[in-house]
């Protein structure tokens, strides 16, 4: 965003922005508020000699990104320019606010708000700089004039107006009923102005209800927690999410491997399938490929499936999943985990709560965590849940051959998706990851770094249990 304030501007010593940078006109102001000194460096010759800058140029400096910008008290930077000036001044204001219209215009995600002291009704200028106003207004005039896109007059008063104008013309509109509710949006947006529901509060309440001894609140952590806390360890972690005030501390990995146990068996029985681990993925099958819906497991994914033992095993139990995951907040409603999860938040919202708490986790004793395989652990990066597969196939003895395909991210399963309806891929299962990367890659990570991958299969290696069966036996009836 980059604001142009006649009031605080100062044509004659020129206006100190900072980085030694002091501008003269309002087009320097913008260029170094939207891209800094590189910015001002585009437009300096055009401020330093007080004359318009082209249409291109403006371009430049907008380089395809979102941006906004709004100019207020234009009439008090006219009038500060004095009698000698204020006629080439307006001259070259005029073919500014004309270049930057045509800029504007043609440029993606970009928008111009300007305010003018005129009645509304009768277009006139108002207030003690009502010349230089209705100069103003008869330059915004003579620049529209040659703009396709017709300026909307809005009433200060009616924010919402505004508001609606702003958001048809800055952000991507979201069909909300294609939505795969992935949350990559939230990640990206660079106003901060998409953000997911918070249930923190509700987490609080199981704590609470768990200190009492009303309730024993269990959190389900996502293995991709390994790559999340560095220059702590993994146990500190652990022990960090007891002090909350949880009863007990399980590793959605385990799930993962009843998930690719009992999903081994499907692929074999059914011959095709597609995963099921990602709500995202599955809503994205739902809502673009409602043909190939047939061929999402019907499995649980590794939070419900997690949950539903830890339920059934503890009628007392209630259950929060902690991860890197928007969609799981979806999840949670949906019909087949909503009696089993009763709360969601993100790692940031955990590492809020021990900021609230003042837990330092360096400073913690360590508690182990060994539920899991290697297996379940390495679901957290793409192309685990397919090894995790194949390894479930070998130790059932079942001689399927997998021909597999992991998609990173939605653009990947697009693509592989699109194959399959068409009939033009051989592959038999597909692992969708809505996410880049995997779960290491979703929107709430505290981390997006490369050594990710690397730390969640560093945890897999760690595991106390090196099987699958040797993880589940005692959970899952074994063929």
């Amino acid at each position: 965003m980059a604001a142009f304030d006649g009031e605080n501007a100062d044509p004659i010593n020129g206006h100190f922005l900072g980085d030694g940078i002091r501008a003269y006109t309002p087009w320097g102001e913008l260029a170094y508020a939207l891209g800094g000194v590189q910015g001002y460096e585009i437009l300096r010759k055009s401020d330093e000699q007080k004359t318009a800058p082209g249409a291109d140029t403006l371009k430049e400096l907008i380089n395809g990104k979102p941006a906004l910008f709004l100019l207020d008290e234009l009439s008090i930077y006219l009038r500060k320019q004095g009698a000698r000036d204020a006629a080439q001044a307006a001259r070259q204001l005029t073919a500014f606010l004309t270049a930057l219209f045509k800029a504007v215009e043609t440029s993606p995600r970009t928008a111009l708000v300007y305010t003018l002291a005129i009645g509304k009704r009768d277009g006139k200028a108002i207030d003690a700089y009502s010349s230089e106003n209705q100069t103003i207004a008869d330059m915004m005039q003579e620049a529209e004039s040659v703009s396709a896109r017709k300026a909307t007059l809005l009433d200060p008063t009616e924010e919402d107006e505004t508001v609606k104008a702003l958001r048809r013309r800055l952000f991507a509109h979201i069909d909300e009923e294609k939505c795969a509710r992935c949350g990559a949006c939230s990640y990206s947006c660079p106003f901060g102005a998409i953000m997911d529901k918070s249930y923190i509060l509700e987490c609080i309440d199981l704590m609470k209800a768990n200190e009492k001894g009303e309730i024993n609140a269990y959190v389900i952590v996502a293995p991709s927690v390994s790559s999340q806390f560095h220059g702590v360890r993994l146990t500190q972690v652990i022990t960090g999410m007891k002090k909350l005030g949880f009863h007990s501390v399980v590793e959605a990995a385990l799930g993962a491997d009843m998930v690719s146990y009992y999903e081994s068996k499907e692929l074999s029985e059914k011959g095709k399938l597609t995963s099921s681990c990602c709500p995202a993925f599955v809503r994205y099958v739902e809502t673009s490929f409602p043909t190939l819906k047939q061929y999402v497991s019907h499995n649980l994914s590794p939070m419900a499936m997690i949950a539903r033992y830890i339920k059934d095993n503890d009628p007392k139990a209630k259950t929060c999943f902690v991860g890197p995951c928007i969609a799981k907040k979806m999840e949670m409603f949906r019909e087949d985990s909503a009696p089993y999860v009763d709360c969601v938040i993100t790692f940031e919202e955990l590492q809020a709560l021990l900021d609230m708490r003042e837990i330092k986790l360096a400073e913690l004793e360590d508690s182990p965590l060994d539920n899991a395989s290697y297996y379940g652990r390495i679901f957290a990066r793409c192309g685990g849940l397919s090894e995790a597969v194949q390894e479930a196939l070998k130790e059932r003895n079942d001689p399927f051959v997998v021909k597999g395909v992991s998609c990173s991210g939605l653009e990947e399963c697009k693509r592989a998706l699109t194959m399959m309806k068409n009939g033009r891929s051989d592959a038999n299962f597909i692992e969708g990851m809505a996410c880049v990367g995997g779960c290491i890659g979703g929107p709430c990570c505290l981390t997006h770094e490369v050594r990710d991958a690397a730390d969640v299969d560093k945890y897999g290696r760690e595991s106390k249990e090196k099987t699958i069966v040797d993880a589940v036996k005692n959970l899952v009836p074994l063929e």
